[in-house]
């Protein structure tokens, strides 16, 4: 518990007890997440994503692909839709920084986000593959909750 002198003009009243209330407290963690603009942290977290997906996920999965003896016109589809992701992630990553200041623009961001984190949730059990060998989901999820609260709150 705080304790401050209460003066009024030359008169000391004497030592003034503030206990910080729950509302108090609750204003200043919204203060504080409203000082940090949510939509640049997603966008930070989605670029992050991006290099991973190009570096460390690529040589794992892309680069096995294109080697691999499977029909060429599934191969080469699937290589496409390999870097069709790439794109879409890195211009995912300019539309949550640019939708600081354009809600419509963040809102679509956070709407494709949670659409990759749904089906990226959806997919490791439907095949029955394990989500340390498809993590992906999750980190959309993340990114498209921050997206919401940097609109939201």
């Amino acid at each position: 518990m705080r304790k401050t002198e209460l003066t009024f003009g030359s008169s000391n009243i004497g030592p003034l007890s503030i206990r910080p209330q729950p509302t108090m407290l609750v204003n200043a963690v919204f203060d504080l997440i409203r000082g940090v603009d949510m939509l640049w942290i997603a966008s930070i977290l989605c670029g992050l994503t991006t290099l991973a997906h190009v570096l460390w996920r690529g040589p794992l999965v892309a680069r096995p692909l294109v080697n691999s003896s499977i029909d060429p016109m599934v191969k080469y589809n699937s290589y496409y839709g390999w870097h069709v992701i790439t794109i879409t992630m890195a211009a995912l990553t300019v539309a949550f920084w640019r939708g600081a200041t354009n809600p419509e623009l963040g809102w679509f961001a956070t709407a494709i986000a949670a659409g990759y984190a749904v089906w990226g949730l959806v997919l490791p059990p439907l095949v029955g593959q394990s989500y340390a060998k498809i993590p992906q989901g999750w980190l959309f999820l993340l990114v498209a909750i921050l997206g919401a609260a940097g609109l939201l709150l």
